[in-house]
Formats: C-alpha cells, structure tokens, sequence
C-alpha cells in the first residue's frame, strides 16, 4: 500500500523508501508494486535509482525490476557495471526473457568489454544459452579464451555447444600449448563428457 501510494504521489520517494527499508517482505512490496504501476512512474523510479546506483549497490534489485519494465538498456549496461548480488543475477535472468536477441547479444557485448569480470562471466553464463547460435558471439567468446579474467568463464560457456560450428572454432583454437589453446580442450573435454553422459542409458 505504502509503494502505490508512493508511486501515485512521490515516485522517487519509493527510492529511499526502499534503501532505509531493512525489511525484505516491505522491500518486496516495493518491487511487486512497479509492475502495476504507469510507465511514466516507473521510469521515474528508474531515474532517481540509476543516480545513487554507483554509491549503492543495494539498488541492484530494484533497477534490475524497472529495467524489466522499461526494456531501457541504459539502465541495463549500468546494471552490469554496478550491479552486484543474487538481485544482479535474476535480474539478468529476467532481461534474457524479456529483450529481443539482438539487444541481449549487445549487452553481452557490452558486459565482455566494460563490466567487471564477476559480472561479464555471470552475463555469459546466464545469456549464452540463449545466443549460442549467434556467430559473433560464439567468435567473441572464443577469442576470449586467452583473457586472463574472462576465459575461464568463456571456456565453460563454449563447453555447452556441441554444434559444429562451435566444436571446429574449438579444435581450431585448441592446438598449440597457448592459454587459449588450454582452454580450448578443456571445453572441448567438457562436451565430450557431457555428450558421453546424455547418451548413457
């Protein structure tokens, strides 16, 4: 009731009126209230959040339930700068079902070359289902297997995909004794298990 009310008269209010919440039921009720709520108040929501997000991380959740909304991917790529939490994590769940494939793909994109490490190697395990069949991705991943922060995540991603396309890039990658090549088998390893252990009875 406090969060409809809020939205209806002061919707930035609803951003302190979060932050200053130690209880996660009323905090909830704040996030349940933004999907009923009209779009306009909703981004103003968004707006005031997205300019204290950089000194507070407790945000995450809920720019991650307007970003939803909104499909706004400003307020997306800040989710993957400074995001943080299990809040980042469904919120980037959600994204993946709501945003078209092109805009998911971009903002992997994004998240490869500006977001820390512990958030782009989430976004490649939570999107690479999804875009697995989106070449540029997949070639991007792979040349990201000699990334000293990031190719550990890229390999484990590339693990899953036992199209073609994808085993040739890896065996292609995999000679030689560079890192990337080290990781490159070690996915390719990784398939074969997987694929041995679907076809055992």
């Amino acid at each position: 009731f406090d969060a409809a009310r809020l939205l209806e008269t002061n919707p930035s209010r609803l951003v302190s009126g979060y932050m200053e919440s130690a209880d996660h039921n009323r905090r909830s009720g704040y996030l349940d209230a933004l999907p009923h709520a009209d779009m306009i108040d909703v981004i103003a929501v968004q707006s005031t959040a997205l300019e204290q997000f950089d000194q507070n991380p407790g945000l995450t959740r809920l720019i991650g339930t307007t970003a939803v909304i909104t499909g706004d991917t400003i307020a997306a790529q800040q989710l993957l700068i400074n995001g943080s939490g299990a809040g980042l994590s469904t919120a980037l769940r959600q994204l993946d079902e709501s945003l078209q494939t092109s805009e998911t793909a971009a903002l992997l994109i994004y998240a490869i070359e500006h977001a820390p490490a512990s958030n782009a190697s989430l976004a490649i395990a939570t999107w690479w289902p999804r875009l697995r069949h989106e070449a540029d991705i997949r070639d991007l991943l792979v040349d990201k297997l000699a990334d000293p922060a990031l190719g550990a995540a890229a390999a484990l991603a590339l693990a899953q995909s036992p199209d073609i396309q994808t085993i040739k890039a890896l065996q292609d990658t995999a000679s030689g004794n560079s890192t990337a090549a080290r990781r490159a088998q070690m996915a390719l390893d990784i398939n074969r298990d997987l694929l041995l252990g679907e076809a055992q009875p």
